[in-house]
């Protein structure tokens, strides 16, 4: 079948859709063709292309009669529509007449109408005059008896509207308690879908408390939350606008209880900041900004009691040990390394490279009792810093007296700077010339080693916290230094 369209303006007809339909050339005669431009309406018709049709659909009939018939069915024609006919009118002496059928048929009603009022009151007045008094008493009785259904039915109304109104009332009472239970309900499920976690949840559990916490019970922390509640209303976050005595922005999503906790999970067990938001409810910057303020202000509650205890508390609680071979021993110290995230500035890498753990590190100078009490803790510095620069800079001299003895590893040079200050370094013997120890050396090199464990397993409970369990963000580098200050 040959693929043809209609040309003309608006119609959709073609071999695809209107298959039924024929398709007509344009005549050939030139005058008939111009009539077919100036009604077809289309600036583009091809006239001389065979290819150029018009359907069927635009002729009367729905078919081409003749080479001279022109379409006349346009898309932009109105269809004609057929004049409405006028009906004939009825004479003036028919309407007349027929006027006055209807009123004689008007007045035919009215008087039957009135005949058979009549006819009925004439048979009522006979009923009534012909009544006996047998029947009047039989209707006295019904009258009576009706009278007593009447009664029963208005008692049976009273106590159907008392029921009405006891269950009215019960039902007020329903409505009442399924509103209470529908606040309830919408009060839980705000609970629950604004659950936070909760340390009073494992108070009776120490072990729970431990993981979470690191304190050994839940009386422990809440000592330690009392020693700062105080302080702690004070407590500066970041970028916080504050006036004295004046409480600024919107009520906190926390309480001051719940941000400790905060804080101590989030050193406790290294989670990072998106986690802590959802269990707490608030948001993730919210979790940043409380952890960083806490934790500067822990360190600032807590660093004065970390301190070397004076000379006569020490030699109290000095092991027997102590005693005999190095009684004037008040510090045992050692270097500790947390690895950290590579800097992108070149200068700053080489500054924390570490040779020795090969990595960037910070690294801190940490020491304790002969009992095995912290009473050091220093800054963290660069992986690359030496132990006798750490020593120097950390402040440790400033807290040793003449006479004492520091000890420390075998790579822990720093004689001359304890020298300094009129202290002593003990720490194991090197192996210089000859080629085995002494007798006296190796029993000092046992004996240190063996006091020197103690500074070890602070280290590993250190490590512990698992905030260091990954590389320091370059993000906590600010604060590493108080962090590691209140894990200890």
């Amino acid at each position: 079948m040959p693929h043809y369209n209609c040309c003309v303006p608006g119609c959709t007809n073609s071999f695809r859709n209107a298959s039924h339909l024929h398709f007509y050339r344009l005549p050939k005669d030139e005058f008939t063709r111009k009539q077919y431009k100036v009604i077809l309406k289309n600036d583009s018709l091809k006239l001389d292309s065979t290819n150029t049709r018009i359907c069927s659909d635009h002729f009367e009939g729905g078919e081409k009669l003749s080479r001279a018939h022109l379409p006349t069915i346009f898309p932009w024609k109105k269809a004609e529509s057929t004049r409405r006919q006028l009906k004939r009118v009825i004479s003036f002496e028919e309407n007349l007449a027929i006027q006055e059928a209807k009123k004689k048929k008007r007045e035919e009603k009215k008087d039957m109408a009135q005949a058979s009022v009549t006819v009925e009151h004439e048979n009522n007045r006979e009923t009534q005059t012909s009544l006996t008094g047998l029947e009047i008493e039989t209707m006295l009785k019904e009258l009576q008896k009706l009278k007593k259904d009447i009664s029963e039915l208005t008692n049976e109304k009273n106590q159907l509207l008392e029921k009405n109104a006891k269950l009215s009332e019960e039902n007020a009472n329903l409505l009442e308690a399924n509103l209470k239970l529908e606040q309830e309900t919408k009060r839980l499920r705000h609970s629950l879908e604004n659950f936070r976690f909760d340390i009073e949840k494992y108070k009776d559990n120490a072990e729970d408390i431990a993981f979470y916490t690191g304190l050994p019970d839940y009386n422990a922390l809440l000592i330690c939350f009392d020693m700062v509640k105080d302080a702690a209303e004070h407590i500066e976050y970041e970028h916080e606008r504050t006036h004295p005595g004046i409480q600024c922005g919107r009520p906190r999503c926390l309480t001051k209880f719940q941000e400790f906790t905060l804080t101590l999970v989030r050193l406790r067990l290294g989670l990072l900041e998106k986690d802590l938001a959802h269990r707490f409810s608030v948001s993730r910057p919210l979790v940043s900004k409380v952890s960083r303020a806490w934790t500067r202000f822990l360190r600032g509650q807590f660093e004065p009691l970390i301190t070397i205890p004076p000379r006569e508390v020490l030699k109290l609680y000095m092991p027997d040990i102590f005693k005999s071979f190095y009684p004037d021993c008040v510090i045992i110290v050692d270097c500790t390394e947390f690895e950290m995230e590579k800097p992108s500035a070149l200068n700053s890498q080489s500054a924390c490279y570490s040779s020795y753990k090969s990595r960037t590190t910070m690294k801190a100078l940490l020491g304790i009792t002969p009992s095995g009490a912290l009473c050091f803790v220093s800054e963290l510095f660069p992986g690359s810093t030496s132990d006798k620069e750490i020593t120097a800079q950390s402040g440790l001299l400033d807290k040793l007296q003449p006479y004492d003895q520091v000890m420390a590893d075998k790579g822990f040079n720093c004689t001359d700077e304890l020298a300094s200050v009129g202290a002593e370094l003990i720490r194991p013997a090197f192996l210089v010339k000859d080629t085995q120890f002494s007798k006296e050396e190796t029993n000092h090199n046992k004996i240190v080693a063996s006091l020197r464990v103690h500074v070890e397993r602070l280290m590993e409970r250190i490590k512990n916290w698992h905030i260091f369990d990954h590389r320091i963000p370059i993000t906590l580098a600010p604060i590493a230094s108080d962090i590691a200050s209140i894990k200890q």
